[in-house]
């Protein structure tokens, strides 16, 4: 164990536990190059996780902190964002001192105007922004983001794609660094499950997945279009919390008009989501924008085939044909479901090459170690970006 670490205050500012808190959550598995402390959400779905993988004593939770909402849409809502806001400042101020706080962490965009809240009460205070997100320009936390980007010491991100786009949108320049998300879990253990899985033949139905919340962004709906076009025996199953209520009955509504084989199974522990990936022949992922979806690194550690949408960082890990398939934005559902019909009834050989080529990127690009080391660089140095 490292004497005198640094003491880093972690804000996971949700009321889910996502890809972004899935990755948080592996960073933090017996991690002893910091000691950690976290303010999250109160809600034993996102608590319990990082109890697991802190002490518990570390892990202070409150009701009113930060979440996702869509305040164009529920304006009303700007007031509960006020009162979350203000409290997650005072809560932080309040642990910064009971702790001696050195580097204050934000894991999402969402924690931004609390980074940049503590930087006007604690200007020594180092801060650092993990933002997992593409953020949209007409969006709330774009436009905060561009307006107080400024406020932050260092940003990192886990694609070359975010990284590019962000420094875009920033007026000056703050240090970004590229560390790509890994999946421990399930690289290191899985070799032999995903092997015997090469070698599974054709059968009489396949199993379609997607995996993530139920959201605009991840375009949910796409998948469902593409479904209703296959022409071949299958069962889907949709894996994630649901963000957005309208969205998922409009869901339900299209997949009971078109008489779809359609299960939603909520939000899954990582278990069950290795069950999932195990039993799944197509990962098929519809996002409209989306930095680096860590469930196609999962898959494919897990032996699943892989189809996505190109967007953000997702041909960082996909090489089309290689380790997995890509299709277009201009793409219609009738001609991705001809791909994922192509892409089912390959030969076993050649599903057994993508899978090959797809573990082998995930255990060589992806690994856990280069990415500890690069956030290891960031809290104890800082002021230089790392590609």
């Amino acid at each position: 164990m490292r004497q005198n670490r640094k003491k880093v205050l972690i804000l996971v500012s949700t009321n889910i536990f996502g890809g972004a808190e899935r990755v948080m959550a592996d960073y933090l598995r017996d991690n002893e190059d910091f000691e950690f402390f976290m303010l999250t959400n109160r809600k034993p779905s996102v608590r319990k996780e990082y109890e697991r993988v802190l002490p518990a004593n570390h892990v202070v939770t409150s009701r009113f902190v930060l979440c996702r909402w869509d305040l164009k849409k529920h304006p009303l809502m700007l007031v509960m964002w006020v009162l979350s806001y203000l409290r997650s400042v005072v809560l932080v101020l309040q642990l910064i001192r009971r702790y001696q706080i050195d580097v204050i962490y934000g894991n999402n965009s969402t924690d931004i105007p609390i980074l940049a809240a503590v930087r006007r009460w604690k200007p020594e205070l180092k801060n650092v922004s993990h933002i997992h997100d593409m953020l949209e320009t007409d969006s709330m936390m774009g436009k905060y983001f561009m307006g107080h980007a400024q406020s932050l010491d260092h940003i990192i991100v886990p694609s070359k794609a975010n990284k590019e786009y962000l420094a875009g949108l920033m007026k000056g320049s703050v240090p970004i660094t590229v560390a790509y998300n890994s999946v421990p879990l399930l690289s290191a253990s899985l070799d032999s499950a995903a092997l015997q899985k090469s070698g599974q033949g054709e059968h009489a139905e396949y199993q379609i997945a997607m995996v993530g919340t139920i959201a605009e962004r991840k375009d949910p709906m796409a998948f469902l279009r593409i479904l209703s076009e296959l022409k071949l025996p299958f069962h889907a199953v949709m894996a994630g919390p649901v963000m957005e209520e309208p969205l998922y009955r409009k869901m339900k509504e299209f997949i009971a008009d078109n008489k779809l084989p359609v299960s939603f199974t909520g939000s899954l522990d990582r278990e069950s989501l290795v069950t999932l990936y195990l039993s799944t022949d197509l990962l098929l992922l519809t996002s409209k924008r989306d930095s680096l979806p860590n469930v196609i690194l999962e898959a494919m550690a897990a032996g699943t085939l892989v189809l996505a949408r190109a967007v953000g960082g997702v041909p960082e890990m996909i090489e089309d044909g290689v380790t997995g398939f890509l299709y277009t934005e201009e793409d219609d559902a009738k001609m991705c479901a001809k791909r994922a019909e192509s892409i089912l009834r390959m030969s076993t050989e050649d599903k057994q090459r993508i899978r090959k080529n797809a573990r082998e990127r995930v255990q060589t690009m992806f690994s856990e170690q280069e990415k500890r080391r690069r956030v290891f660089q960031v809290i104890s140095e800082g002021g230089h970006s790392y590609d």
